[in-house]
């Protein structure tokens, strides 16, 4: 081997190594900074346990007072409620805020651990508020307040909408999925994204959250010529509502360990199965990050391109079958038509293929358009339809070439009698 080959190897190796290493100690600090955050906190998954079991241990004792009282129990139902609806707004109304001040945000497809967990918060969220919406529309009957009542049912009818809407609208996106064969592609950003709508999302919660703290200030006025002290109504609501806190949060910690998870078992990888960098950043990108939108519709456009490519090979790949067929003497119309119908179900099998696949990627793209894309990803998506624009008259001309030589394999295999 010559000197310069064996020079450009040793080179090559000690690129690759020093690539590795790069992405072995960058998994490191991630591992690291995940632990340090945890312990930063100061609240770590055991520690919001023993929240949660010194505030049932503290009111275990209180049940018997609290049960033999009249009403108690309804009129903590009524305080909780209210108070879910004041936290809830609230805390979407400051999350608005602060993604707002993001600016932008570069979206990723989720990858498949983390769509799981996704689909496993998403419809522990939807039980939550199937319960939460249920006790809207019993509690107003259990209160005499007019604005209480009303603010109660409204809020109830919204959780309801939200709730309806979300799901038929996810299984309407799991019926068209199945029909191409695909999954639904979910990404790691809101719907909205920071710019006005995250602006009028914290509008448009706020006064909610106020609507529903001043009904529950009129409730808790109203208790007062009630059996029920409203500080007993108001305690039992608050302890309940900080256990159920507390929970969700140790939910969604189990959840988030998965991601860890993964980083871990790269590290260890990279080590025993000695890893390459290549190994490494795509092993990270499917398994940890997910592929970047903007280069997922990239990907997207090459297929489109190449089911073109491939309707307008078709066409032209078949034109000397079909000047074949219509060589053959008229006097063997049977041969000829057997030909031609053996050619055309192969036409259409494979030009179906390439329609389905063109709207497999119609499908994924119209989920993109759900999002709300950064600079970069727009202007990938204006880059695309400019493309598509400018081979408009290129593929209409391939497709038109695709359905003369269909309807003329159609004309030699059903000849007329």
């Amino acid at each position: 081997m010559p000197p310069d080959d064996l020079t450009s190897q040793g080179t090559q190796v000690a690129s690759d190594d020093a690539q590795r290493k790069m992405w072995f100690e960058y998994l490191t600090k991630l591992n690291d900074r995940e632990l340090q955050s945890a312990r930063a906190s100061g609240i770590t998954p055991w520690a919001l346990f023993a929240v949660a079991m010194a505030i049932i241990y503290k009111s275990v004792p209180q049940i018997p007072g609290f049960i033999a009282t009249p009403g108690a129990l309804k009129a903590s139902l009524v305080v909780l409620i209210l108070e879910i609806d004041a936290f809830v707004y609230s805390a979407t109304a400051v999350v608005g805020l602060t993604y707002y001040c993001a600016a932008s945000v570069r979206a990723h497809l989720l990858t498949e651990p983390s769509r799981r967990a996704a689909q496993i918060r998403l419809w522990g969220l939807r039980v939550a508020l199937f319960a939460v919406t249920t006790v809207h529309f019993i509690s107003p009957l259990w209160v005499t307040s007019s604005f209480v009542r009303w603010t109660l049912a409204g809020l109830g009818l919204f959780w309801l909408f939200g709730l309806i809407s979300g799901i038929a609208k996810d299984l309407g996106k799991a019926r068209e999925a199945k029909k191409h064969k695909l999954p639904v592609p979910a990404f790691d950003v809101p719907k909205i994204g920071p710019d006005l709508g995250a602006m009028l999302l914290a509008g448009m919660t706020a006064p909610v959250a106020g609507i529903a703290f001043a009904a529950l200030l009129v409730f808790l006025h109203s208790l007062g010529a009630a059996p029920v002290p409203w500080v007993v109504a108001l305690g039992t609501a608050t302890q309940s509502l900080a256990v159920i806190v507390v929970l969700i949060a140790l939910f969604l910690r189990g959840i988030k360990e998965v991601s860890r998870n993964v980083y871990l078992t790269l590290e260890r990888d990279i080590i025993l199965e000695n890893l390459t960098a290549t190994e490494i950043k795509a092993r990270f990108i499917r398994e940890a990050l997910g592929p970047s939108v903007g280069d997922w519709v990239e990907m997207l456009n090459q297929k489109r391109r190449a089911a073109l490519e491939g309707i307008a090979e078709l066409a032209d790949s078949v034109k000397p079958q079909l000047q074949e067929i219509e060589a053959i003497d008229v006097r063997f119309p049977i041969e000829r038509a057997g030909r031609a119908k053996k050619v055309l179900e192969e036409f259409d099998k494979r030009i179906a293929t390439h329609f389905d696949e063109l709207k497999g990627i119609v499908f994924q793209l119209r989920q993109v358009s759900e999002t709300s894309p950064s600079a970069w990803e727009t202007g990938i998506l204006t880059q695309m339809a400019e493309e598509w624009t400018a081979q408009k008259d290129r593929f209409t001309g391939a497709a038109s070439r695709a359905g003369e030589v269909r309807k003329s394999l159609a004309a030699l295999a059903n000849p007329p009698q």
